[in-house]
């Protein structure tokens, strides 16, 4: 006896059923594109701010360079050399035979600012200079910078090593590149900050202290001078001094 046939559409259903193709093997997705990075929430550069560095009289070439180096590799700022000034006599104090350093920022504001593009102006002189601190009514300063700009002056006259070792030009462009960058974070709007080995802390008109900064700014006073540039600045955890003083660097 033979079993009963299949309907034809049945017979044909299970013949389209085990002639089909083997369904291929799922694949896997695609990466994820990686995450752009986040947008900065600063609205300039810091290249944006132009710093310039004004030679007052006498002055040391190589010196200066060395502090134009320091600025860039600080605060990231486009820096520019101007053409030497003399000292304007109005500035000279004939009781300590010194220049007065606020008569040099006033002459920097007044007579070098305008018409310049720079946004920050450092003096820079080999003479020696002074301003007032109570009770003192002239008091020989390394450097004096205005808290919120636009001007700030540095001498060397008073960071020169009394004893002058086979370093001491390292030291004096140590010295030199860490005070000119503490005059600009006043001139930026920092005052005074504490902090142990930070560049704004007060020297107090001893160059103990200007020794004992790393040359670097603590995390509290990049973050403060960010706030008031509006701009990110670089972050160093140290200073690289062979670079800024162009030392063992073929030329």
């Amino acid at each position: 006896m033979h079993p009963p046939s299949l309907p034809t559409s049945v017979f044909l259903l299970l013949a389209a059923c085990s002639s089909a193709a083997e369904p291929e093997p799922p694949t896997a997705p695609p990466p994820a594109p990686a995450p752009a990075p986040p947008a900065s929430t600063y609205k300039h550069q810091a290249a944006d701010y132009v710093t310039c560095l004004q030679p007052l009289g006498p002055y040391d070439a190589e010196l200066l360079a060395s502090v134009a180096r320091g600025v860039e590799a600080l605060y990231g700022f486009t820096t520019w050399t101007l053409e030497p000034r003399p000292l304007p006599d109005a500035a000279w104090y004939p009781p300590r035979q010194r220049y007065r350093a606020d008569d040099l920022l006033d002459h920097l504001e007044r007579v070098v600012i305008p018409g310049s593009g720079c946004k920050f102006i450092v003096g820079f002189t080999a003479e020696d200079i002074s301003t007032s601190k109570p009770p003192h009514v002239d008091w020989g300063v390394f450097g004096l910078g205005s808290i919120g700009g636009p001007a700030a002056v540095v001498s060397t006259d008073r960071l020169l090593p009394s004893d002058k070792g086979p370093n001491w030009n390292r030291l004096l462009g140590i010295r030199t590149v860490k005070v000119v960058n503490h005059e600009l974070g006043h001139v930026v709007g920092l005052g005074h900050l504490p902090g142990d080995g930070c560049l704004m802390n007060d020297a107090k008109g001893t160059i103990k202290t200007v020794d004992s900064e790393t040359g670097v700014l603590c995390d509290h006073e990049r973050e403060a001078m960010q706030r008031l540039l509006n701009a990110e600045l670089p972050r160093l955890e140290l200073m690289d001094w062979d670079a800024v003083l162009a030392e063992g660097i073929e030329p």
